[in-house]
């Protein structure tokens, strides 16, 4: 079994610290020191946690493909890849061009992740038309196929996030037993606000004193 990181590059991922690449860069590395197979970077361009209960102003995040390209750099074994990368927002040429160039300056470490795209505020205010979930899988689907044969001449791995193509049902079951047990955990234990903006998560079915 491999173990993946998820690495912080958003303004709320370390308590009293901006987003900042110096920050990713040194959880990446580290990762690396302690085995972990894998890093990603998520690809919102903006986020916030309003939805979930938290404060509604965005926050800060990195570019992941500008992140990755630095952290190759700076790492010679990990993996490195996007979690992921919304069809919607991707020309075909440019997505291609820059994960081959990633891959390149990685020494082939490096594994694109797509995805459909799901949040809207991704999408109204820099133009883009949100649609309907068949026609962002449809979007998905056409992004993967014009980049399919120069992505595997380049040795490029693609992980496809919410596709329908026979091929990705692996991840598409992987992900909806993630989301499983997500709701499974939320369902065991409850979040309790902390001064500073924190988070503890206390479990329900341990006995409280």
């Amino acid at each position: 079994m491999r173990f993946g990181l998820a690495l912080p590059h958003y303004g709320f991922s370390l308590p009293g610290r901006p987003a900042s690449y110096a920050a990713t860069a040194e959880w990446a590395a580290r990762a690396e020191e302690l085995g972990f197979a894998s890093v990603w970077v998520s690809a919102p361009f903006v986020f916030s946690l309003g939805r979930y209960g938290g404060a509604p102003e965005p926050v800060d995040a990195l570019e992941p493909m500008t992140a990755l390209a630095g952290i190759a750099a700076t790492t010679s074994r990990v993996r490195l890849g996007t979690l992921v990368l919304g069809a919607p927002f991707r020309p075909a040429a440019f997505t291609a061009h820059l994960a081959t160039t990633l891959a390149a300056l990685s020494g082939g470490r490096f594994d694109l992740g797509l995805g459909s795209g799901w949040y809207a505020e991704d999408f109204e205010p820099f133009g883009f038309d949100l649609g309907t979930i068949g026609s962002r899988f449809g979007l998905l689907e056409d992004l993967r196929a014009r980049i399919e044969e120069p992505l595997a001449a380049a040795g490029v791995p693609v992980v496809i996030v919410g596709g329908i193509t026979n091929w990705s049902w692996t991840a598409f079951i992987v992900g909806g037993l993630c989301l499983l047990l997500a709701v499974i955990f939320a369902s065991l234990t409850s979040v309790m606000p902390r001064s500073g903006g924190d988070y503890v998560f206390t479990s329900r079915i341990v006995p409280r004193v």
